[in-house]
């Protein structure tokens, strides 16, 4: 469904997340969709990132591509030289 070129498994990791998001959300599982907000970034890294960002990007998910511009910002340094 969301592959790119250059994927490397992470466009269905990408999709777990949200899918299980959108599921906590419909189901009012507040908790749960903090626990996926918080946990989230620690799949993201410089490999990655930039898919996660284009996915959010083309999908409109505010939600996604604010947790991928927190890790980018957080963690620019790692960037520079990449």
């Amino acid at each position: 469904k969301m592959m790119y070129e250059g994927c490397n498994g992470c466009c269905r990791l990408i999709n777990i997340h949200n899918e299980t998001r959108k599921l906590a959300e419909m189901m009012g599982l507040t908790k749960l969709k903090c626990l996926i907000a918080k946990e989230m970034p620690r799949s993201l890294n410089k490999g990655n990132w930039d898919k996660f960002l284009l996915v959010g990007w083309k999908t409109n998910d505010k939600f996604l591509k604010d947790i991928v511009l927190e890790y980018v910002a957080k963690n620019w340094e790692e960037f520079i030289y990449y």
